[in-house]
């Protein structure tokens, strides 16, 4: 079979010239077939809908910019789903006299590849599905887990042409011994951006949930108190058309002005009622900064960020740990 028969793409067919040796022929060739709710796609996809949800009540009840980099990575939960199947779309399975190749495409459009020898018996397992679909497993990988170790199948996982797939396999030569495969990386490089990515998100949502708290701290030691008056409740929507009430508080300084200021804290059901009498604080000097001087008028956004960042560095942080540890056991 000549590459240009085989429905590769160019680059594909330039990336497997490099890869051809000597009297080694191209037999076979087909695609994985990754439907949109296999394990790898819908709970991502999932996950983000849950998670840009959540940001936006959240943001509805007035929080900042200190959000943003939820923001973004809600916005990378709902596009992974569409990369994921991008990368198996344009991924491809080839087998030639001498090697299974499963080329994979990379971000920036470079074809990188996985050869495994071939012969009558390198499949050790047949996973058959209907419409001539199925899986040609090569061997196992084992990967670490939160709960142990597991065993990851790799070789032409959920290819289509699988009946035809076997009976050229079936007319190879049998491989002399079991070959040292060279153990594919994506997946490996693949948490490790994941990994990164998150541990940077999770470092910008500290660096602000830091200075939200030493903000809280300076104002309740040297904030100025006093006692206000819910004078109204303010009623605002989000996109969704959803209800939140926000407290206006009037009170006096000591030169005798009053001031009206809304509370920074939108709640449904509301928190406050008009006629309700409330402690607020506020800097020296700007009085219409002034929030109520609980928990959430103070504290609230600064311990929620650095919830937030602690589980974005933790989780990754363990995860980039666990993949060093991985790699010094094989080296």
């Amino acid at each position: 079979m000549e590459l240009i028969d085989t429905g590769l793409t160019l680059k594909e067919r330039e990336h497997m010239r490099m890869l051809l040796e000597d009297g080694e022929e191209v037999l076979w060739m087909a695609r994985p077939l990754i439907p949109w709710w296999s394990s790898a796609i819908l709970p991502v996809g999932i996950f983000g809908l849950v998670w840009c949800g959540m940001l936006t009540k959240m943001c509805s009840c007035g929080a900042d910019w200190g959000m943003l980099p939820f923001a973004l990575v809600g916005v990378a939960l709902l596009v992974a789903p569409f990369l994921i199947y991008r990368y198996h779309k344009h991924s491809a399975y080839v087998l030639t006299n001498k090697y299974a190749h499963i080329l994979r495409p990379g971000l920036t459009g470079k074809v990188s590849s996985t050869s495994y020898p071939a012969g009558s018996n390198m499949v050790v397992k047949t996973e058959a599905n209907l419409n001539d679909t199925g899986s040609l497993i090569f061997g196992y990988n084992t990967v670490s887990t939160k709960h142990g170790t597991k065993q990851q199948p790799y070789g032409f996982l959920l290819t289509r042409k699988l009946a035809e797939a076997e009976r050229i396999i079936a007319t190879l030569p049998p491989m002399p011994q079991a070959a040292e495969e060279k153990e594919p990386e994506t997946s490996r490089k693949t948490l490790i951006v994941f990994a990164s990515l998150f541990m940077l998100v999770g470092s910008v949502a500290l660096h602000f949930a830091s200075a939200k708290l030493m903000e809280a701290n300076d104002l309740s030691k040297h904030g100025l108190r006093a006692q206000a008056t819910v004078c109204k409740m303010i009623i605002e929507r989000n996109s969704d058309n959803d209800a939140f009430y926000y407290p206006v508080f009037q009170f006096t300084t000591p030169d005798g002005t009053t001031h009206t200021v809304k509370g920074n804290h939108g709640s449904n059901p509301p928190a406050w009622k008009k006629g309700e009498t409330a402690s607020i604080i506020y800097p020296a000097g700007e009085p219409e900064k002034a929030v109520s001087a609980t928990f959430g008028g103070l504290w609230a956004a600064g311990v929620l960020l650095s919830v937030f960042g602690l589980i974005f560095t933790g989780v990754s942080a363990i995860t980039l740990f666990a993949l060093g540890k991985q790699k010094a056991k094989k080296s």
